[in-house]
């Protein structure tokens, strides 16, 4: 199944096996699968590997990664859970939906200036918010004082420039 996924031009292939975890392993009890320094369930590790294929399907959907992320609130996943939920929100969902989903990745992952930029980048497209994005990206600035990345500095300027105030960019 993992061959698959990684190949990703068989991701209907990759679904099918993941699915197929599940129904040998529903309550995740059957063994375990290194995700980096951790190991989590197969069920679990199926279950998010279905999340990611669907949230990037030709027919996107954040569903099932919301509901991962409700299921399993202490995963070593977790965090990239966020990450690839954050894909969607930052070009898709209604203003509403995403502004609620940024706030609450932004509060479980404060000093990560990527959570933080997805954010700021979903602000710039909508035009609105600017004075939590122009917050948010100074928070990366000084987050990446040591390592400054000039595409979080462009964000930057770009907000300024949205308020009003290009001679701060």
């Amino acid at each position: 199944d993992r061959k698959y996924y990684d190949r990703r031009s068989t991701e209907d292939k990759a679904l099918a096996l993941f699915q197929q975890v599940l129904v040998l392993d529903p309550d995740g009890k059957l063994g375990t699968t290194e995700y980096g320094k951790d190991k989590v369930t197969y069920t679990e590790y199926a279950e998010y590997n279905i999340a990611a294929i669907t949230i990037f399907a030709e027919k996107r959907n954040p569903e099932p990664m919301k509901a991962f992320i409700k299921k399993y609130p202490e995963s070593k996943i977790l965090e990239n859970a966020y990450s690839y939920l954050s894909s969607y929100y930052r070009f898709s969902g209604t203003k509403e939906e995403a502004t609620a989903f940024f706030n609450e990745y932004v509060s479980k992952y404060p000093d990560n200036p990527y959570a933080l930029n997805a954010y700021v980048e979903r602000i710039i497209r909508d035009k609105e918010n600017i004075d939590r994005g122009i917050e948010l990206a100074e928070k990366i600035k000084e987050i990446m004082k040591y390592n400054e990345d000039p595409y979080f500095t462009k964000n930057l300027g770009q907000l300024y420039c949205l308020k009003g105030t290009p001679e701060k960019a």
